[in-house]
């Protein structure tokens, strides 16, 4: 099918080929004009305006309000975070507080068990089993070195 102006048409991609001597100075290959269905039309009613007041419609009104909808619940979340965060720093620092504590009450028990067996070695106590307390102590030496290496 011939067209004016040397426009070709094809018939199997359905365009319209403009040599560029018609098409425009800028462009220095052929132009393609697509019959596609697909793009936004401007009488779509979602492009359309309010006639009444100039404003976008409904859908645009809608869509709107959904991003602002989404940006205030993704701001909470990130409050929520952040109070979420502080908490468990907060336990985190009690419990190292706790840590601390419990360690410095290990090397007073240890210390004070040292202490009590240097007491009973050179006292010679009688029915006393230093076995057992030796072996206790030397349990929370070890307990107390592991603990210390951790930290």
């Amino acid at each position: 099918m011939p067209y004016p102006n040397n426009y070709q048409y094809n018939s199997c991609t359905n365009t319209i080929t403009i040599p560029n001597t018609t098409a425009t100075q800028f462009s220095p290959c052929p132009q393609i004009i697509s019959h596609r269905n697909d793009l936004p039309s401007v009488f779509d009613p979602k492009y359309t305006l309010n006639q009444k007041s100039g404003i976008l419609n409904d859908e645009s009104r809608r869509l709107e309000r959904k991003r602002e909808k989404n940006r205030e619940a993704a701001r909470k979340c990130r409050e929520r975070k952040n109070q979420h965060v502080e908490v468990l720093e907060s336990k985190l620092q009690k419990q190292q507080e706790a840590i601390s504590q419990l360690k410095n009450k290990m090397k007073l028990v240890l210390n004070e068990m040292m202490r009590l067996d240097e007491y009973i070695t050179k006292t010679d106590i009688p029915h006393c089993d230093l076995k057992d307390f030796s072996q206790i102590k030397d349990d929370v030496a070890v307990f107390l070195d592991l603990v210390e290496s951790e930290s």
